[in-house]
């Protein structure tokens, strides 16, 4: 059962890097900033870069456009 676990989620993560790379080649990424706003008096101190996967799959299917944590495993922090 262990094994059996190991393997899924293994099978898993290649699919998802194989197809992350298919995204790359046919431009599905969107790039988002969001800015930073302080609080106390909603001045803008910075902006945070955001990236999404267009995927071609529709969103109420196993994918559309993904959320981070499906894909942050894969990237080493910055």
């Amino acid at each position: 059962m262990f094994e059996h676990a190991i393997r899924q989620e293994l099978e898993a993560r290649l699919t998802l890097e194989a197809e992350l790379a298919i995204a790359a080649e046919r431009d599905q990424f969107e790039l988002f900033y969001q800015p930073q706003v302080r609080l106390t008096d909603g001045a803008v101190i910075g902006v945070e870069a955001l990236i999404r996967w267009q995927h071609p799959i529709a969103a109420s299917s196993r994918r559309g456009s993904s959320c981070p944590s499906s894909t942050r495993p894969l990237f080493p922090s910055v």
